[in-house]
């Protein structure tokens, strides 16, 4: 049996990043010719505090805590190290970004053949608002480049992602592992539409919907401004917000800022997102830059129009449907009048082009199985 070592950046929560590991970790569950453990820079009182960390281990899934090295560098590095030797991993799959290329060159020193460097982005996740936000850039921006040296094969969610990372030269030697899901969890549902809209009491509102973690790449402060705009030509407007984060707080008082604070709910996060997606009438993710988003992804399969952010940080390969509006940021006006209670058909024939478009989950896992099989043989 193949043994693989996950390696991510904290512990488990319902973002981009952990939906996709999570959702490959699970199609691959029961396959006998690999077996796929967790480590997690968290610590035992976070792990603790995470409901999907804990799940996880609840459902029999192994996850080893490594010391964040926001608490210490050197045990971080002395953890990491342990681990490896002591499990004598076949293969360490980085889905850290650029900082994976320290968890890699461990791995490299521990004597792992076959070190995975997995592309989830087209830039860093922090602003460089303050001194130690820039200080961390440079030092990110410099393992960006180490990466390519530590890691021997390459995975990225895009071309566009890959480029970011690994450079222009490296984006042919690249595996494109697809943001796959599992498409008939989040097919359109009249019925739950119905339900859940008479459970909120929003029957006879038009809404606007975005999921996304309440944080700096997701462009929040816009989307609550322009809503504003469309909320003061059309009441029975409502936004709802799915998704937790660092800024929720500043986003709250914005929407009290802007007298808009009724017509605004945040669910925080939830663990049925595909069952909230049939409440939307649009869907809106002004994002500042992505890899390729799983959550687009999934807004498609559900039949919904979306108005996405017209930045070369977000890749047009996301539009598998054509359902997808590219509007830039820059243009306010319009995303005013795309969100304006504009009414869009659900995609019927949405599932179908998900698929053939390669992002059926079932399929594309047994295509990564093969791959860590193929690196093992070479590698033996």
């Amino acid at each position: 049996m193949i043994k693989i070592l996950y390696v991510l950046n904290n512990a488990l929560e319902r973002g981009g990043t952990e939906s996709v590991v999570l959702n490959y970790y699970y199609a691959l569950q029961n396959e006998r010719t690999i077996k796929i453990e967790f480590a997690v820079h968290a610590t035992k009182e976070e792990a603790e505090n995470s409901i999907l960390t804990q799940q996880f281990i609840n459902e029999g899934g192994v996850v080893h805590l490594i010391t964040p090295r926001r608490v210490s560098f050197q045990r971080e590095h002395d953890d990491l190290k342990k681990l490896i030797l002591k499990e004598k991993y076949d293969i360490v799959h980085s889905h850290s970004d650029a900082i994976g290329a320290d968890v890699l060159k461990i791995a490299k020193n521990c004597g792992v053949n076959i070190r995975i460097a997995h592309s989830h982005n087209t830039n860093f996740t922090i602003a460089a608002d303050c001194l130690k936000n820039r200080l961390k850039l440079v030092y990110l921006n410099i393992c960006r480049y180490k990466i390519r040296h530590e890691a021997n094969y390459f995975m990225a969610c895009s071309s566009s992602a890959a480029k970011w990372l690994f450079g222009k030269k490296n984006v042919s030697k690249t595996y494109i592992l697809n943001n796959a899901i599992d498409n008939s969890k989040y097919e359109f549902s009249e019925k739950k539409r119905k339900e859940l809209r008479e459970k909120f009491r929003i029957e006879d509102k038009y809404i606007i919907g975005h999921v996304g973690r309440l944080s700096y790449q997701k462009n929040h402060e816009f989307l609550i401004r322009t809503f504003a705009e469309v909320h003061k030509k059309n009441s029975k407007v409502l936004l709802i917000l799915v998704g937790n984060g660092e800024l929720k707080t500043e986003i709250e008082d914005l929407c009290v800022e802007l007298g808009i604070k009724d017509s605004v709910i945040f669910l925080g996060s939830v663990d049925n997102v595909n069952e909230i997606l049939n409440v939307f009438d649009i869907f809106a993710f002004p994002s500042r830059y992505e890899g390729l988003s799983v959550v687009l992804i999934e807004a498609q399969v559900n039949g919904l129009h979306c108005i996405v952010n017209d930045t070369e940080r977000i890749s047009k390969a996301a539009d598998l449907t054509g359902q997808i509006s590219w509007i830039s940021v820059e243009d306010k006006k319009s995303w005013v009048d795309a969100l304006n209670g504009k009414k869009y058909e659900r995609n019927p024939d949405a599932v179908n082009k998900i698929k053939a478009n390669g992002y059926n989950l079932a399929e594309e896992a047994i295509k990564l199985r093969n791959y860590y099989v193929d690196l093992y043989q070479k590698n033996k």
